[in-house]
């Protein structure tokens, strides 16, 4: 799946009506949660994480943030 794909169809959905500024840690977990309780795998709830916390990088570098809320989310472990 491209990565375009994936953010419309996985993150968008879920947290895409929040501002990035208001984006809290609380708000990833629950996005995190409720994939994993609606029967996503573990693995791409990390995958989830980790597109979201690449976004959240760029606006760190750009000022718009001064923290990412996504290394704060707990995800259950996976094993490969």
């Amino acid at each position: 799946m491209s990565l375009k794909l994936y953010v419309r169809n996985n993150l968008k959905p879920a947290i895409g009506h929040i501002t990035l500024i208001a984006l809290s840690p609380a708000d990833v977990q629950t996005m995190i949660n409720n994939y994993i309780q609606k029967g996503g795998s573990v693995r791409m709830a990390h995958i989830m994480r980790n597109v979201l916390s690449s976004a959240l990088r760029v606006a760190m570098k750009r000022r718009i943030l001064h923290q990412n809320v996504a290394h704060l989310v707990d995800i259950p472990q996976y094993v490969s």
